[in-house]
């Protein structure tokens, strides 16, 4: 095996765990959705429609920054998953919103076209 296949080789790995770990931060932003819709988030965003959108984004900021911090460690993958159930959080309200539509599970699972 020369220099070029141990390239393609190393290419073909970073790929698939590039790929593995966008697949696996899918589930804490499910994870995220499901606690805000269960904990009925909406109502913070009912209550107060500026600030918790601001508050929200705030943090989603911040542990943008730890999750930079923290990117050479193992403690960075755990930070981004932390990332992705806020996100999955700020997803509450569409998701609530779209769920109170009579076709509301057919909006959300289906990509329009």
């Amino acid at each position: 095996m020369g220099a070029a296949d141990t390239v393609v080789v190393d290419s073909h790995r970073v790929l698939r765990n590039t790929y593995w770990l966008l697949a696996l931060s899918m589930l804490p932003t499910i994870a995220g959705a499901l606690v805000g819709m269960q904990l009925n988030f909406i109502a913070l965003f009912k209550a107060a429609p500026i600030m918790t959108p601001l508050l929200m984004f705030g943090v989603m900021i911040g542990s943008l920054f730890v999750v930079t911090k923290l990117r050479d460690s193992a403690w960075g993958v755990l930070a981004l998953f932390g990332f992705t159930f806020i996100a999955g959080l700020m997803l509450t309200a569409i998701l609530t919103v779209a769920a109170g539509f009579p076709n509301g599970a057919q909006l959300v699972g289906v990509s329009g076209r």
